[in-house]
């Protein structure tokens, strides 16, 4: 019998830790103030990580409450943004969900703190795998490829399998924290993990370059973009989305896939579903707007596969009117 795609990566171990160093910018923070709320952060997130699991969702719940009432102005927004992409549901269920989101985000810093302590660990204990058409296809060019997710699920968890899977050399781009401390330690943290770091500020130039020496992409495109952006359908509303990353899929004529990790229940946490595949003739005769279009409409699907799951405290219609 033929080796399933599930079989032969679930076997492979993880990558190598390797000391890395987060980029600054003018608008990093530095000095006492910032090195006091790095370190209470990662208290949080260390207490977390040592709790057993009902007093560990306790103290999540406990952050999540802090949470929602030092700001309630996402609370707020979380609300709208459900209502967009789920209208049908009632007041009791978005309640629920952005109870969720809150919860959420520190369960997800937790769980990235774990990852690490897998590195060197048979994926298989961890992870159950699906694939998708043409997959195997593009893992078996090896001329590198452009992996997209949303921040639904534990979307830290995919640093540790894409490397093994076949996205090898695996980076990742990410805009870090302004806190110093913080961001330098979250970039340690996601390089254990498997990913080298490739800054936003910089990406346009990083991104082809990598992907053209064969190496493969990991980029999370479902948050407004602040700079330069176009607007493009997001959940049927006007959605700020990252020019840079339309004019990337077009420049750099690599095969795009999407992907998400979602937490489980069972012997293994975790579950990476391959949604779809976009082979780079299909952009051909589309614009960054167009491009962005279809990204959306794929992230829609990864969020709406798991609702729970997702992170929907960020503004996302922040300064767009409603409707199309």
């Amino acid at each position: 019998m033929a080796e399933s795609f599930s079989d032969r990566i679930l076997a492979l171990p993880v990558g190598e830790h390797v000391e890395v160093q987060a980029p600054t910018t003018k608008r990093s923070r530095r000095g006492a103030v910032a090195w006091l709320e790095s370190m209470a952060a990662r208290a949080s997130i260390g207490i977390g990580v040592l709790l057993p699991g009902v007093l560990r969702e306790v103290w999540i719940k406990l952050l999540a409450a802090l949470g929602r009432k030092l700001d309630r102005r996402h609370s707020l927004a979380a609300r709208d943004f459900i209502q967009s992409a789920l209208p049908d549901a009632s007041a009791e269920r978005v309640e629920a969900l952005v109870c969720g989101a809150w919860r959420h985000l520190p369960r997800v810093a937790i769980e990235s703190v774990e990852l690490s302590r897998m590195v060197g660990q048979r994926l298989g204990d961890f992870f159950d795998v699906e694939s998708c058409e043409g997959l195997d296809e593009v893992l078996a060019a090896e001329k590198g490829a452009m992996v997209v997710t949303a921040h639904v699920g534990t979307w830290e968890a995919l640093s540790l399998p894409l490397g093994a899977i076949g996205f090898s050399p695996f980076h990742a781009v990410a805009k870090p924290p302004r806190n110093v401390f913080l961001a330098d330690h979250m970039c340690r943290q996601r390089q254990a993990s498997g990913a080298l770091m490739i800054p936003r500020k910089g990406a346009m130039q990083a991104v082809p370059q990598v992907v053209r020496a064969g190496g493969s992409v990991l980029m999370l495109l479902d948050h407004r973009a602040s700079k330069k952006p176009i607007v493009a359908p997001f959940f049927g509303r006007r959605a700020a989305c990252d020019r840079s990353a339309g004019v990337l899929v077009r420049r750099v004529k690599a095969p795009l896939v999407f992907a998400a990790c979602y937490r489980q229940e069972g012997p293994r946490p975790y579950r990476i579903v391959f949604s779809r595949v976009v082979l780079p003739e299909e952009f051909d005769g589309l614009d960054a707007s167009q491009v962005m279009e279809l990204v959306n409409r794929e992230s829609e699907r990864l969020i709406l596969a798991c609702p729970e799951q997702y992170f929907w405290l960020h503004d996302r219609y922040k300064g767009l009117p409603r409707g199309l």
